[in-house]
């Protein structure tokens, strides 16, 4: 909302300032004239009667490498005199002179002025080829300005405004442009964050796009002066508009590859084209930076010139053609529709500006330039970058839901391997209880009976062996039918969690008298089977971890349950250890115990206790 404001503010002002600029000054239109000899003098302008009336007054003569003299009439309509302030709004002019002239005689001139001029002298207080004279009250006068330009196409937008209306343009000018720079910034910070997150190119070649965009509008229309004068990278002066174009070029390219997936096109050969393009592009962009002496032994300025609009015109071309291609076939259909409505706008602005600067067309005053141009860039970047946007949250949603299919693929392989030891435990637990027990107290039984039949025949040596052998039967019997109570308690299911872990407690108690175990509890009814299961393991894999362990002299479990959830805490007093490094190391029943919670989709937490002992907590929601 406020940049919208400071825009319509920026744009009433110029308006203001121009009516006001009118009624104080009468221009007249603009003439020029080409001087193929390049040896006349302002005595041989003076008068001249082979001068032409430029197109929008400002004069446009293609490729041309002679000096082009212009001129204006200004009249002083106010009775006050006034400062006046010429300047030529392209930097990139090899030499500029004002000559002041009233009836044919020199009031005052210009000193020499050009890119080269502030490159000697970086501290120039006059880099943008301006001049600043008086005019007195009621005073007609006539401003001649000689031009040369022998790089690129010549374009001159020559302006005479009273000086303290253009500084006040300027300073509102600065703030159009401040705007315009934050707004580009923003999204090329924008671009390169999602780029961060999501390492797709599309977002870092768009960045790479506008900082182009930005450097090049800025360099020909905007803040411009330190980028062309004092060079940039050993680039400067006529070559700074060149560079800046190619770099634009490459990096539109290298968007357009990402943002239609052209690798995944049909046919192969757009790939190979782009990747032409961008080569071309390359190799201009070492030529710019190739020293002048060394350029000109390589090719001429026109051939240079005319092959790099002839490369601009081919990328552009081909760039629309791939987006119709894609329309077309129904490829990337969406995006390349959503590209084509961004960029038409500032593709039809730049092909008619770039066609003016060779005469094809009219040609617009600079200001006209700029409300033209910049709307149809930022349009374009507001465009892309919403549409980028909605890409990385298409994405986003995408990625949330493929963890979600995995985070469920897991969770059901979770159920079914516990699934499947919890039913393997039971057969096992079966087959040693109803099968290996019973063959074994058959075997026993047997042996009784041998050892009655050879008591009564007298054979006591023989019986005493028999009865030790009987003896080791029922401590196998005994050892069967304990290993098949662990594998599967008997009374989990009949009679619940608590009941059983109360049982073995009481048994370790009995066996393992040096250790203390405290059982806390505030369940009077069962807890479902499947969380009774995975909860009696647990406590048991960490009760054994206390006391062969940890050596722990006092175990303290709890077992509560919540409106929303289980808790099983189980603390001692023994030796701590990092719950990672006992991961790493192979900890088969920590590795167990966490499945297991995992599967239960509940919460493991390990506490070291001061100054000794672990907490552990498992929460298991209902």
């Amino acid at each position: 909302m406020y940049y919208s404001f400071v825009m319509r503010k920026t744009l009433l002002l110029f308006l203001l300032i121009s009516i006001v600029s009118k009624a104080q000054l009468k221009k007249s239109e603009v003439y020029f004239y080409i001087d193929t000899t390049s040896r006349k003098e302002l005595k041989h302008i003076t008068g001249n009667q082979q001068f032409k009336k430029a197109r929008n007054n400002i004069p446009s003569v293609g490729i041309n490498r002679f000096p082009v003299w212009t001129k204006m009439t200004v009249k002083n309509t106010s009775k006050d005199p006034q400062n006046l302030y010429a300047q030529i709004l392209i930097p990139i002019m090899d030499s500029v002179q004002y000559f002041v002239v009233k009836n044919n005689t020199l009031l005052s001139k210009s000193d020499k002025m050009g890119w080269w001029a502030v490159l000697k002298n970086k501290n120039s207080p006059n880099p943008n080829n301006s001049y600043i004279f008086s005019i007195k009250g009621l005073e007609t006068i006539e401003i001649y300005a000689k031009i040369l330009k022998t790089h690129g196409t010549v374009r001159i937008p020559l302006q005479v405004e009273i000086e303290k209306d253009h500084f006040k343009e300027m300073t509102k000018k600065s703030e159009f442009w401040g705007w315009f720079l934050g707004m580009g910034f923003v999204v090329i910070f924008l671009n390169l964050f999602l780029y961060s997150l999501v390492k797709e190119k599309v977002y870092l070649f768009y960045s790479l796009y506008v900082f182009c965009q930005i450097f090049n509008l800025d360099s020909s229309e905007g803040v411009h002066s330190s980028l062309y004068m004092n060079g940039l990278l050993s680039i400067s002066g006529r070559s700074v508009y060149y560079f800046s174009m190619t770099l634009l070029i490459i990096s539109s390219i290298l968007f357009v590859k990402s943002y239609l997936k052209i690798k995944e096109l049909q046919p192969k050969i757009f790939s190979k084209v782009f990747s032409f393009l961008i080569s071309v592009g390359c190799i201009y962009v070492l030529l710019l930076a190739t020293p002048e002496s060394i350029m000109d032994l390589i090719t001429t300025q026109k051939v240079f010139i005319w092959v790099f609009f002839a490369w601009f015109f081919v990328s552009f071309i081909f760039g629309f053609f791939v987006i119709f291609y894609a329309i077309i076939k129904n490829l990337e259909r969406k995006t390349a529709f959503l590209y084509l409505i961004a960029g038409v706008p500032l593709f039809l602005v730049g092909i008619s500006q770039m066609l003016g600067n060779i005469t094809v067309l009219p040609v617009e005053s600079s200001a006209q330039r700029s409300y033209i141009l910049i709307p149809a860039i930022i349009f374009e970047i507001l465009v892309l970058c919403w549409w980028l946007a909605i890409r990385f949250k298409m994405y986003s949603d995408d990625r949330k839901n493929l963890l979600l299919e995995r985070n469920k693929h897991q969770q059901i392989v979770l159920e079914t391997g516990t699934k499947f030891q919890n039913q393997e435990r039971n057969r096992m637990a079966k087959e040693l209880h109803d099968g290996v027990g019973i063959d074994i107290s058959i075997i026993k039984m047997k042996l009784e009976a041998i050892n009655l039949d050879l008591i009564k025949k007298g054979q006591t040596t023989e019986t005493h062996e028999i009865e030790d052998t009987i003896k080791s039967i029922d401590n196998v019997v005994t050892e069967i039918r304990n290993f098949s109570h662990n594998l599967v308690p008997p009374d989990l299911e009949n009679n619940g969690l608590v009941h059983v872990l109360q049982n073995l407690i009481h048994n370790l108690q009995k066996v393992i008298r040096a250790v203390e175990i405290n059982f806390t509890t505030n369940i009077k009814t069962k807890i479902p089977i499947e969380i009774s299961h995975n909860m009696f393991f647990i406590a048991k894999e960490l009760m054994n971890n206390a006391i062969n362990h940890a050596s722990s002299s006092i175990i303290d479990i709890e077992l509560m349950e919540y409106p929303s959830r289980f808790e099983l805490c189980v603390s001692d007093n023994g030796k701590q250890y990092d719950f990672n490094s006992a991961i790493k190391k192979g900890g088969f029943g920590l590795r167990s115990i966490q499945s297991r919670v995992e599967l239960l989709n509940g919460t493991f937490e390990v506490i070291a206790k001061k100054p000794m002992g672990s907490f552990h907590q498992i929460i298991i929601p209902k």
